[in-house]
């Protein structure tokens, strides 16, 4: 959403610009190019108060947009929370029998929750998570991830974790809210130099929007 309201905002000015030097094409041209030079700027100006009023409708959906709940828990005994959100950095979209979602905290440096799952039941559905596999429960594709992330300007890992053996609980996952529980051991650090250590947490997050929906269903 933010990316096409950046577009029609870049076509407006552009809109602008060319009106500007259709006039002064105007100017410099013999009479029998003036009236049609006069039409063609007439046309850019009949079509900029749509372009004007579908950015204005795009502003309001975004500013409309809410992300509220909490990401709270222990690792290595020490507690951590976070709520509040980035809402027009986050995203949160669906294909069939999958779910991402991307809830930002911060955008620099880059600070993240990433909540990704697979499954053909969406809710009140236990994960018994495979040290192994990290993430995998299921020879049939079932997954789900939790992954906290923090980085610097460089993309360098400042901090990350996530879920690696225990229990996930999905208690409720749909178009409107999310709520997830885990108590067991989590991975700290990056995937080149990673720990275990006791973690549990829970997740409770609402939300009025959805980013992309490719569901068949819908």
């Amino acid at each position: 959403m933010k990316h096409i309201l950046a577009n029609r905002l870049s076509f407006i000015s552009i809109t602008v610009l060319s009106i500007l030097l259709v006039f002064n094409s105007c100017s410099s041209s013999d009479d029998s190019n003036v009236q049609e030079n006069i039409e063609a700027a007439e046309k850019i100006l009949q079509d900029l108060p749509q372009l004007k009023e579908e950015v204005n409708q795009q502003k309001e959906q975004m500013n409309s947009q809410q992300l509220t709940g909490s990401f709270k828990g222990e690792l290595s005994g020490e507690a951590f929370e976070f709520s509040n959100w980035m809402t027009n950095e986050s995203r949160i979209s669906f294909l069939d029998f999958k779910g991402l979602i991307y809830a930002t905290i911060s955008k620099k440096p880059m600070e993240q929750v990433t909540i990704e799952f697979a499954a053909d039941k969406w809710s009140e559905k236990d994960f018994p998570l495979d040290v192994a596999a990290s993430v995998y429960v299921s020879e049939n594709g079932e997954y789900l991830k939790v992954n906290y992330v923090k980085k610097d300007a460089n993309g360098d890992v400042l901090s990350e974790f996530q879920s690696a053996e225990g229990t996930m609980t999905i208690k409720e996952f749909n178009d409107n809210r999310v709520t997830i529980s885990f108590d067991g051991e989590g991975f700290v650090g990056d995937f080149r130099k990673q720990e275990r250590t006791p973690l549990n947490f829970e997740i409770d997050l609402d939300y009025n929007f959805i980013t992309s929906d490719a569901r068949s269903n819908k």
